[in-house]
């Protein structure tokens, strides 16, 4: 056959020489794209091209037409955070092992374990607590997705399990209590305890049954400014795109609209998901401002018995866990990078994103994106890459990795010298394919998840405390993605991730005083921001006020950027205008009924002084 004569050390090296040797453009020339697209296969050929005439086909035919995504600095569309050589050596390794993370069988292999410490080193790196201090052994149930709606999914099925299981169990009490001359029988809520029990489970009696017997005639999901996965996710876990309803303020749509939100927590036969952004999709704005905000929620949750879903842009889940007797409440939230700027450098500079994320540890449950702010690339120094690669040094033979110096861009060397060298691995990871879900309540994720009825799915192991991901997740077949997760993490610890985002961070807020300062751009959560300044200091003078809502955006600012053209002409088709260009890629979205753009800061290879330089460049012709 002739797959038996393919080389994959050959094929990788083709991959390898197909790539490009420096920056690209974030977009190829539309002609280029019309070509790749005219090449693609449309009908199923009688006998195969073979295996390396195929991938020829593929290199020089299909890839000429891919976007920027990886191999450009400024492709600033889809919160797309690069590869790092790391992650995508790991990811290889994934490939080329091909293990089935199912079930945890701590005596046929370590890939279950694996898993289990990458999700500990990322309850770490968010602040949850490390496994060494105990605190991280308080998230466990934590599970790898395929991506954020997919964790979405877990978070609002727990949600749902959770409210209405403890509604079941509260009017068994009632009657309890009937029978027993007014004694009131309440369990205290331990982890996953008090929410019924798989027997009075919506996983074991389905959502009809355990809506009749909770008396629940409604499902609402309270939010501001929800992102369009959070309705897909209602869709899928059957409580409807229609359940999602709007309860922000007028002026600052991403800020809940506390007196709203309290009266509809209040309604009769109702249970109700609250769903907090931490970092909107459009503008990165949080729905709380820290701690004292968080706890407010959390005590209307508590009194409602509401599930607070903390939803960023591009989102973040946190699930609460109410431990006081009576109280009904979890909170969920998810974040693409509102998360982890709880993991910024200390300082001013960005005190107010970290502040905005404080109150998170109240949570029941986190979901977020792994192939965003964690699948950044680096240059390591020759010195640091022993350490880095000692894991794959055995993989030589397998692998396509190789130590060479070479010319590439970094963001630190403005000449680009030869001396760095870089690992070329010729595969990308899993860009759009790799999410994590966080709860402390193991048995609830469970009661929703389990595998039942197949012995030869079980752990062979009675005593490990680690569960088998095919009872925690939706998948039964599940890849090793948590590997390049585990990798990013180790290769770069806590300082190596805060340097990248603080840069992320920094060109963005560059790019939004650019705009902000422009004739013909208005930078729209700038004028939201200065509204509400303006408004929470009557009285001071009009510079005083100017120079405090601009304080204001810059500090809230963090990888996002919203703005539009001031001239309707101009901004009808100002996205097409500025991808025209190819150097750089932004996103067309709508804020307040009408066209804007967002840019979207995630890649590794932000050269802050450059970069706002290559944007403003783009940014004054197209107006032209």
């Amino acid at each position: 056959m002739a797959s038996q004569h393919f080389s994959i050390a050959e094929s990788l090296q083709a991959i390898q020489s197909a790539l490009p040797s420096s920056p690209t453009n974030a977009l190829p020339h539309p002609s280029t794209i019309a070509t790749a697209a005219s090449k693609i296969h449309t009908s199923l050929p009688a006998h195969g091209l073979g295996p390396a005439a195929t991938l020829s086909h593929i290199l020089a035919d299909l890839t000429p037409g891919f976007n920027g995504s990886k191999t450009s600095p400024n492709y600033y569309g889809f919160v797309t955070g690069g590869v790092l050589p790391i992650a995508e050596a790991a990811d290889h390794v994934v490939t080329s092992w091909d293990q089935n993370v199912q079930v945890h069988l701590p005596h046929q292999g370590v890939a279950t374990s694996v898993e289990w410490r990458a999700g500990g080193l990322l309850c770490e790196l968010l602040g949850l607590g490390g496994e060494d201090d105990g605190e991280g052994e308080a998230w466990l149930g934590r599970t790898f997705t395929t991506g954020a709606t997919g964790s979405n999914v877990l978070g609002l099925a727990c949600g749902r399990e959770a409210v209405l299981g403890r509604k079941i169990q509260a009017r068994k009490a009632a009657a309890a209590a009937v029978r027993n001359q007014g004694e009131r029988v309440l369990e205290t809520l331990k982890d996953g305890e008090g929410w019924g029990g798989e027997s009075e489970s919506v996983g074991e009696l389905g959502l009809l049954e355990a809506c009749r017997l909770a008396r629940v005639e409604e499902f609402q999901v309270l939010t501001t400014m929800g992102h369009s996965s959070l309705s897909k996710a209602a869709s899928i876990v059957g409580l409807g795109r229609k359940s999602v309803i709007d309860v922000g303020l007028e002026a600052t749509s991403w800020k809940f609209d506390m007196e709203k939100l309290e009266i509809m927590l209040a309604r009769e036969r109702t249970a109700s998901i609250v769903a907090v952004s931490c970092g909107e999709v459009n503008t990165g704005r949080y729905a709380t401002s820290g701690y004292a905000e968080m706890r407010r929620l959390r005590e209307l949750c508590d009194r409602f018995g509401a599930w607070l879903h903390v939803d960023g842009g591009e989102r973040f889940f946190v699930l609460f866990d109410n431990r006081l007797p009576g109280g009904l409440a979890d909170i969920h939230t998810h974040t693409a990078f509102g998360l982890f700027a709880r993991a910024l450098p200390p300082g001013d500079e960005f005190a107010v994103l970290r502040e905005a994320c404080e109150g998170i540890e109240l949570a029941d449950s986190i979901t977020g994106d792994a192939h965003k702010c964690l699948n950044v690339v680096r240059l390591f120094p020759l010195s640091k890459l022993p350490l880095i690669l000692a894991p794959f040094q055995r993989l030589s033979q397998h692998l396509p990795i190789s130590l060479s110096p070479s010319v590439p861009y970094h963001p630190n060397n403005k000449k680009n010298p030869p001396h760095p060298t870089r690992l070329t691995i010729p595969l990308p990871i899993q860009p759009y394919d790799c999410g994590f879900f966080l709860t402390p309540s193991l048995s609830l994720l469970t009661s929703v998840f389990r595998n039942p009825n197949a012995a030869y799915l079980s752990s062979s192991s009675s005593t490990d405390t680690i569960p088998s991901p095919l009872n925690i997740n939706i998948e039964n077949s599940r890849r090793f993605r948590a590997l390049p997760v585990y990798a990013v993490l180790v290769a770069h610890g806590r300082a190596g991730l805060a340097d990248i985002f603080a840069r992320q961070v920094r060109l963005a807020r560059l790019i939004a005083a650019f705009i902000s300062t422009h004739s013909a751009y208005e930078l729209l959560h700038a004028a939201s921001a200065a509204s509400q300044t303006v408004g929470s200091r009557e009285g001071s003078g009009s510079t005083s006020r100017s120079a405090s809502s601009a304080s204001a955006w810059e500090a809230e600012t963090s990888i996002i950027v919203l703005f539009r053209a001031v001239h309707d002409m101009v901004n009808a088709d100002l996205a097409a205008r500025i991808n025209r260009s190819g150097k750089i890629m932004v996103s067309g979205t709508a804020w307040e009924g009408r066209p804007a753009v967002r840019i979207a800061v995630s890649t590794w290879m932000v050269d802050v002084e450059r970069d706002v330089r290559v944007v403003s460049e783009v940014l004054e012709g197209a107006l032209f």
